[in-house]
């Protein structure tokens, strides 16, 4: 099993380091970013997201509750945090959960909580998490930022979100695109009978999103 440990200084490595100064990061841990990560690793896995949620059960869960304390960086007030950030591997995970919103055949496509709860008990369940505040989760994404750009010279993106959703905005401003934009972008494409690195016109394209035909996809 690969430990928790082991995954978080893989995830630190794969985002944070080898990046300019004065770029913006993202944690964006999809399954794709996941599965590649792993394989740089060396991380004999046959499925990289179920080693990831099992690492991070092991270490953040008891009696199906949430327990942020254990991974909670000991500088976490300082504005100039030294340490490797002990809590990545589990907002990538919260980043996972976010990833998977608006898929297919979910039974709550657009409730991240229901998403979360399902990456971390395997329920779905519209609430969240029994021992997750929100507050100290948003700390652990302050003191990441914090960590970025001290040690890295980096800027990890964060922006705030909507009074409803502030806490929960985090992990889903992490996602490049959603799966629910994916999806719409894999329709339009076959839509409009177009091919990944094609050459188009600005014309082209223009009329292609201005068509009512191929535009109802973005909808």
């Amino acid at each position: 099993m690969i430990t928790y440990k082991e995954w978080n200084k893989a995830i630190i490595k794969h985002i944070f380091e080898n990046c300019e100064p004065g770029e913006i990061v993202f944690l964006n841990t999809t399954p794709e970013t996941l599965k590649e990560i792993a394989e740089e690793e060396g991380f004999n896995v046959d499925d990289a997201v179920e080693s990831l949620k099992e690492a991070v059960r092991k270490e953040v869960l008891f009696a199906n509750k949430v327990e942020l304390y254990k991974i909670r960086p000991v500088d976490l007030q300082n504005d100039q945090p030294e340490k490797e950030p002990t809590q990545v591997a589990f907002l990538a995970l919260t980043v996972l959960a976010a990833s998977q919103m608006d898929s297919e055949g979910s039974v709550a496509p657009n409730d991240y909580y229901s998403r979360l709860n399902h990456v971390l008990f395997g329920k779905l369940i519209k609430k969240a998490p029994a021992g997750f505040y929100g507050h100290e989760f948003e700390w652990l994404w302050i003191h990441l930022l914090k960590w970025s750009i001290y040690q890295h010279k980096v800027q990890l993106y964060l922006t705030v979100g909507s009074s409803t959703r502030r806490y929960v905005w985090y992990p889903i401003s992490q996602c490049l695109i959603s799966k629910h934009d994916e999806n719409k972008l894999h329709a339009i494409f076959k839509e409009a009978e177009l091919k990944p690195g094609a050459y188009l016109a600005e014309k082209q394209l223009l009329d292609i999103l201005c068509s009512k035909k191929h535009f109802k996809n973005f909808q």
